[in-house]
């Protein structure tokens, strides 16, 4: 999709992106909502959440410590973020919520210990988790963020995260709230070449940047609905 930005100089992240969350440079990230530890990944972005420890989990092992993960929505790109956690040791996904249970079941079936639902409160009440992964359309965002955001869980959530400005700027005034580590998959923002760009016009102010969306169209309905995206 095609955009412009006018006279703006590339904002810092105030999210932490994927890349960071979980997965940053061969190493997997768990929050657990105590202690006041920080890391060199806030180089990388901002923690809306200081009171932190982090356990740091190479491909060696996760001294111990096993996380539990939940999904709400279990299309196409869940699909990408469950193979990368099928090869991280110590990571465990134990539930999906879709509206489809059908799909939520037929991903259930790859995890051994993993259940399927089809509302996010019974998925939450039902299973302790240690962080879920929001990978909604983007007219379905608001309900499921919020209810994780209540019960204190750690979470990522699939851009783009709403039809306008006002609903993400709700979830993010509870998140502040609550202090909570969460994430959006800006994972595009550590690449390399966007570093390079970055860094090209840190210093140069600039009327107008178009952008192009080089590549197959997605496939799901809703990319073509403007009241849907």
């Amino acid at each position: 999709k095609m955009g412009a930005v006018s006279r703006n100089r590339c904002e810092k992240p105030f999210l932490l992106s994927f890349a960071s969350f979980f997965r940053y440079g061969g190493e997997l990230i768990s929050a657990q909502r105590h202690g006041n530890v920080t890391t060199n990944l806030e180089n990388k972005a901002a923690f809306f959440l200081k009171p932190v420890s982090f356990y740091i989990i190479r491909s060696g092992g996760t001294y111990g410590v096993t996380l539990k993960i939940g999904f709400i929505g279990t299309g196409g790109i869940a699909n990408g973020h469950l193979r990368n956690l099928a090869k991280i040791e110590g990571v465990e996904v134990i539930a999906f919520c879709d509206v489809q249970r059908e799909r939520a079941e037929e991903a259930a079936r790859q995890w051994p210990d993993a259940r399927a639902y089809a509302n996010v409160k019974d998925m939450l009440d039902d299973r302790p988790l240690d962080a879920v992964y929001i990978c909604l359309p983007p007219m379905a965002h608001g309900e499921a963020e919020l209810e994780v955001i209540e019960r204190g869980i750690p979470f990522l959530v699939e851009k783009p995260i709403g039809l306008d400005m006002e609903l993400p700027q709700r979830i993010l005034q509870r998140i502040r709230e609550k202090k909570l580590m969460n994430a959006v998959g800006f994972q595009w923002r550590y690449h390399p070449a966007v570093q390079k760009a970055a860094e090209l016009l840190k210093e140069c102010e600039f009327g107008m940047a178009l952008g192009y969306w080089m590549g197959s169209m997605p496939k799901t309905p809703w990319w073509r609905v403007q009241s849907a995206s």
